[in-house]
């Protein structure tokens, strides 16, 4: 939709010309329109398409996680891998750090958790997850990753994720960039951070007005009865996919430094009603000496 929508486009698109370049607006409008009829279609089959979104303001959503691994102790582990991360290894603590930092990752496993509640009661046997490629995505379908997310996050349906090369080419990776587009959109002028869009809104609201509402579970209920240590559960899936970016670049200092992603599960847990960090070296004594440096 980025390339599309506006009056001034982009003239290149991953170094090929911009297709929308030159097109009549109401041309586009009219494509807009006709996509989204094609999504109201297929939610009235019998297998429908339905949507399923979850949303944070990144702001907000970045000083949680900073107050969350600013204990004293997990700041002097980041300081042990940061003086680890030289020579050949010496972006090992920056994937590492991008990613377990990321506010985008938790919405991505939130939404994972939402789509498991489902599958499940819909009795549907399996989950394939196409993930779209940002930056802080990569490594997500590692099978090492996807088995622990799985055990840690209790995905009994997860069956396998992709992370998409060309969203180009996959439909629904279309339609996902479509309603997540047009839904920010609207947040923001809610927001009043832009205009109201006379163009693309009035189309945006028609069409959430007739999608059919996708309420087969309370997932509020859900989540009280089945779910109590889910905030834990998706921060140790975050912590696999960090641990995953220290893994391909080196193996041996994971072996012999970083827990488990289930031990840190095991910690994360306790850390939730103990208000303290979440340790991830198996041995902090390794970086005693940095406590004082980081306090």
């Amino acid at each position: 939709m980025r390339i599309m929508w506006g009056r001034n486009l982009k003239k290149n698109y991953r170094n090929r010309p911009n297709p929308y370049v030159g097109a009549d607006f109401e041309q586009i409008k009219e494509w807009v329109r006709r996509a989204f009829e094609i999504i109201l279609a297929a939610a009235e089959k019998p297998k429908r398409v339905a949507v399923v979104g979850a949303g944070r303001i990144r702001r907000l959503e970045s000083q949680r996680l900073a107050e969350f691994f600013r204990h004293p102790v997990h700041m002097a582990e980041m300081e042990f891998l940061r003086q680890a991360s030289r020579g050949r290894h010496k972006k090992m603590y920056a994937g590492f750090h991008k990613r377990l930092t990321s506010p985008l990752l938790p919405m991505l496993f939130e939404v994972i958790s939402t789509l498991e509640m489902h599958m499940r009661t819909v009795k549907q046997a399996s989950l394939e997850l196409l993930i779209d490629p940002f930056g802080d995505s990569h490594g997500v379908d590692a099978q090492r990753v996807v088995s622990a997310m799985s055990e840690v996050m209790e995905l009994e349906r997860l069956s396998s994720i992709q992370r998409v090369g060309n969203t180009d080419e996959v439909p629904l990776c279309q339609a996902a960039d479509l309603i997540g587009f047009s839904n920010f959109r609207g947040l923001m002028h809610d927001k009043g951070f832009i205009k109201y869009d006379e163009h693309l809104l009035p189309i945006w609201n028609d069409f959430v007005g007739r999608l059919r509402p996708f309420t087969v579970l309370d997932v509020h209920d859900l989540l009280r009865r089945n779910f109590s240590s889910l905030p834990a559960k998706q921060l140790a899936a975050h912590y696999a996919l960090a641990r995953n970016a220290i893994e391909t670049r080196h193996q041996e200092f994971v072996d012999q430094h970083l827990v488990t992603v289930q031990e840190f599960l095991n910690r994360a847990m306790a850390a939730a009603s103990d208000d303290v960090g979440v340790p991830i070296l198996k041995d902090f004594s390794v970086c005693q000496h940095l406590l004082s440096e980081t306090t």
